[in-house]
């Protein structure tokens, strides 16, 4: 009463069941056949032979990535010196201020717990930088 729909997987080349596009000109039937790889090993072969070029292409890629990364860790270093520099002269000035009485104690207190909520918030994002959304 059942009947069995199994699908049975292709047979043979996979590659020679897509459809034939028509030939461009100045392309002869020769040469595009040679342009499909007619199996796996065929890319892989083809792979093979240009191994050297394919080579240099990662490693010019890895080199660029290595000197981007070196290059924004130079600005994440000096990025942090002027915030501390900036941070530690507003303290300064406010502390300045409270000594000479033109601002109240509060008001300090208050800078000062900004100040160490930023901090605290800036080195948790240098050490784990939050998620791109």
């Amino acid at each position: 009463m059942t009947e069995n729909t199994a699908v049975s997987p292709p047979v043979g080349n996979p590659l020679a069941a897509t459809p034939q596009l028509p030939i461009p000109p100045g392309e002869t039937a020769e040469t595009k056949a040679r342009a499909q790889p007619e199996s796996i090993s065929d890319l892989l072969r083809t792979m093979g032979q240009n191994a050297g070029p394919l080579a240099a292409m990662v490693t010019a890629i890895m080199d660029r990535l290595t000197t981007a990364q070196a290059a924004r860790s130079r600005f994440t270093f000096w990025m942090t010196i002027v915030a501390g520099v900036v941070i530690l002269a507003i303290v300064g000035v406010a502390a300045g201020l409270t000594y000479c009485g033109k601002i109240d104690g509060s008001t300090f207190t208050f800078l000062l717990g900004l100040v160490v909520g930023y901090t605290l918030t800036f080195i948790r994002d240098s050490i784990r930088p939050p998620a791109s959304q």
